[in-house]
């Protein structure tokens, strides 16, 4: 989101009667040739997050940097360090999220991020998806570190890749939308599109194969008390309708309330 558009996004939300509960932000920080740009971005998102009123602010790398996994770790730790402390001084929670294909997958360089970080200025933010899809077991990494997850984010993992019904589906939609309308100006594009859609692997909770009874099991061991996000990231068909599944299913599995405060 540019600065400046983030006034229109809390206008929307205000009328809409919605809190904003967290702020995503992207950044390159595990790259020691961009980090410095990369964290003065970041700065600039921890001020945005603020002013929307978000109470945390979560950050991920982009996919495609695993080569910066042993060079770029130590400065991703210092950099974490630091932007912890500028979200302290605007009463925002850090969290970082590590994604499958990012510096941070497996369960091993989450311990080794976690353990070269300030627990009092950087949080974990668990999605249960991309934790499992990078070799880690959700409820075990819960149980070891959920003395620094202030976050969670819940989706499901297909048992298997989409058909190609619904790749075309997926792309047909996204390109009404707009977003997608570059894989349709060529077949070669097309092509790209529909090897990016193959590999989405993310679905609704309760529909592919994560124990989440064992999940909420490992968050009731350590006591977690905070926000369950569920997140629809790449839906197939029908958003509306998965997202409301979505939600029943967490709800009737973690006994949430309708209507949290």
């Amino acid at each position: 989101m540019q600065w400046g558009r983030h006034h229109h996004l809390r206008t929307e939300l205000e009328h809409a009667g919605l809190p904003l509960v967290a702020f995503y932000h992207s950044a390159r920080l595990c790259c020691p040739d961009v980090a410095k740009e990369e964290f003065r971005e970041s700065v600039q998102a921890v001020e945005m997050a603020r002013s929307l009123g978000a109470r945390y602010i979560v950050l991920g790398n982009p996919p495609k940097h695993r080569e910066h996994v042993r060079t770029g770790l130590k400065t991703l730790q210092l950099s974490l360090n630091r932007l912890g402390e500028a979200c302290s001084r605007k009463g925002i929670i850090l969290v970082y999220q590590p994604h499958y294909g990012g510096p941070v997958q497996t369960p091993e360089e989450v311990s080794e991020l976690m353990d070269g970080t300030d627990s009092g200025l950087v949080s974990l933010c668990l999605d249960t998806a991309h934790i499992a899809l990078g070799g880690g077991d959700p409820s075990g990494l819960m149980r070891q570190w959920g003395h620094r997850v202030r976050y969670i984010q819940i989706k499901d993992l297909r048992v298997s890749p989409p058909g190609w019904g619904e790749r075309m589906a997926w792309l047909v939609h996204y390109a009404r939308l707009g977003s997608l309308g570059g894989y349709f100006r060529g077949l070669y594009p097309l092509q790209q599109g529909l090897r990016a859609v193959s590999s989405v692997m993310f679905t609704t909770p309760g529909a592919g194969r994560l124990n989440f009874h064992g999940f909420r099991d490992a968050m009731e061991s350590v006591g977690y008390a905070g926000w369950l996000t569920v997140e629809l990231d790449a839906p197939l068909f029908y958003p509306g309708r998965a997202m409301a599944d979505g939600l029943q299913y967490t709800r009737s599995t973690f006994d949430l309330p309708k209507n949290p405060s």
